[in-house]
């Protein structure tokens, strides 16, 4: 027994490492993964609050699915991560309830598709008590992002076909049924709530919630990209664009800040983070994505935000991980990775979140903390994010790989070894000097890579970058011998070019500004990690 566990964690962890200068999320980061690994085995039932540590007869919320970020961020770092693995019970267990979340969308709400519940029991069955949050409707497009996820990172078709496009399709058939049009013939979502704020009443609700607004948008963005990846349902894909044109933007006031509700006023400062959900985990918007409107009222949300709070830093829990991570997607890098460390220095000394006396346990946002330094070190997000056309729809390939994204400046070396990005790509880099010294890409699906220039930051107006490809019987008895290889790719990049070609699957490429000895860089040898 003992010798099979220390052969399955070695296992694990050669599938991957970081090593950087942020000790307080680089510790976070292996923490984080050695608790997901521990509650998320394939085939076993997916963690609810408090994971397997329950101590109590009667636990707090009884311990259950809480779908409104609870199980969501508990699930987030395993992607970038390369540990795809660790979804299986987030899946199945959504799955499996969805003939559920299809009674409940026909037999309450009268419509088609699927309406997952704010908190569920393994069956699906409603358990939320309130007004409001017993009948929101932002769970489903949200979970489902997480089931097209592992298809964009891994490039499962089967996956996509058989799981994640019909998990989709019920979503956004419930949110077309469920959207309203008014006398111009625009779209709107009514009743829609913001996080758990006034849920006892009836007049707690409002439209266009910026909470669950960006749901909606991101489902059909995503309902629209598998289908066309799956060459199916024409005629649906013909009228979902046409909702998705006829959605509104999330609502802002006048100086481009983004509101609670389009009907409501706002600007409340309870549960900040829901405005943040365009920006992550919606991926509506990004500091070099999306509509150009859409990034200057995430600048400008985020810069009220800081004038607003005394201590604007200091956010704990999921809170300050979902707001943490929408910073370092914008480019606030050194806000980012404050806040991360304040988030990562709140937890218990076990790396558990305590709460209400400490009386117990919860489990759910220490197991997603890699995504801090996932952020930092290593994006792929699609630069069409936020388009409601969408130019790379159906493509398969996955995003723009962005390599060391939002790191601070420094001396100090930062390193990690098999990232994975989406469209099927392990990456692996260095960094010294506040300059990128190689990127190391294997392709696991043969997808053509798409890459923003890593060595930017640099004196150069123009930068020659060299790309080798290797092979199984690459081998170099010499120096010179190096030196003499043909590059795969040379070319001189401008600042703001993409760095695009095709890869061969399986063939792993360096990419560099200069040749670095490969001698001095670890090994990808397969889809497992390092050799």
């Amino acid at each position: 027994l003992r010798e099979t566990h220390r052969q399955w964690w070695h296992g694990f962890w050669r599938r991957g490492y970081v090593a950087t200068p942020w000790k307080t999320v680089e510790r976070a980061w292996y923490q984080a993964l050695y608790q997901q690994a521990s509650i998320c085995r394939p085939g076993r039932l997916s963690p609810g609050l408090q994971g397997n540590w329950i101590k109590e007869n009667y636990p707090a919320w009884n311990a259950d699915f809480h779908n409104n970020i609870n199980i969501q961020i508990v699930y987030w770092g395993q992607y970038t991560a390369n540990r795809l693995e660790l979804g299986e019970p987030f899946y199945r267990l959504f799955w499996e309830a969805l003939p559920q979340a299809k009674r409940a969308a026909a037999g309450y709400f009268q419509m088609r598709g699927a309406r997952f519940p704010i908190s569920m029991g393994r069956d699906g069955i409603e358990t939320a008590g309130p007004l409001l949050l017993s009948t929101w409707i932002g769970a489903g497009g949200w979970l489902a992002e997480h089931f097209w996820w592992h298809y964009r990172f891994s490039g499962d078709c089967e996956f996509l076909a058989r799981y994640a496009y019909p998990l989709l399709k019920e979503c956004a058939l419930f949110y077309e049924d469920y959207l309203q049009e008014d006398p111009e013939g625009n779209l709107y979502v009514f009743p829609t709530v913001q996080m758990e704020i006034n849920i006892g009443r009836i007049d707690g609700a409002g439209r266009n919630s910026s909470w669950d607004l960006p749901v909606v948008i991101r489902t059909f963005q995503m309902v629209l990209e598998a289908a066309a990846a799956l060459d199916v349902d024409a005629a649906d894909r013909e009228r979902w664009q046409d909702v998705l044109s006829r959605l509104p933007s999330v609502p802002a006031n006048e100086e481009g800040v983004w509101m609670e509700f389009d009907d409501k006023g706002g600007l409340w400062h309870q549960w900040d983070w829901a405005r943040f959900m365009a920006i992550f985990p919606m991926e509506l918007v990004a500091a070099d994505a999306g509509p150009d409107a859409l990034r200057r009222q995430a600048q400008a949300t985020i810069e009220e935000y800081y004038r607003f709070r005394k201590n604007p830093d200091a956010v704990g829990g999921f809170s300050g991980a979902i707001q943490a991570t929408a910073l370092l997607r914008m480019g606030h890098v050194e806000r980012g990775l404050r806040m991360a460390e304040f988030v990562c220095k709140s937890l218990s000394p076990s790396g558990f979140v305590t709460g209400h006396g400490a009386h117990y346990l919860q489990v759910d946002t220490p197991p997603g903390l890699t995504v801090f330094l996932n952020e930092m070190l290593l994006q792929s997000f699609d630069s069409s994010a936020g388009s409601t056309s969408s130019p790379q729809a159906g493509s398969g390939q996955g995003g723009v790989l962005r390599v060391f994204p939002a790191v601070p400046p420094g001396p100090e070396p930062i390193r990690f070894h098999s990232l994975r990005a989406q469209g099927g790509f392990l990456v692996s880099a260095e960094r010294r000097n506040n300059l990128t010294q190689y990127v190391i890409v294997q392709s696991l699906c043969g997808n053509r890579l798409r890459m923003h220039n890593p060595f930017v930051g640099e004196p150069d107006l123009g930068v020659q970058v060299k790309v080798y490809e290797l092979h199984a019987a690459t081998r170099f008895d010499r120096v010179e011998d190096q030196g003499a290889m043909a590059p795969y790719l040379d070319h001189i990049y401008l600042p703001g070019q993409t760095i695009e070609f095709p890869t061969r699957k399986g063939q792993v490429y360096v990419i560099s500004k200069e040749i670095p000895w490969i001698s001095n860089i670890p090994i990808v040898d397969d889809a497992r990690g390092v050799s």
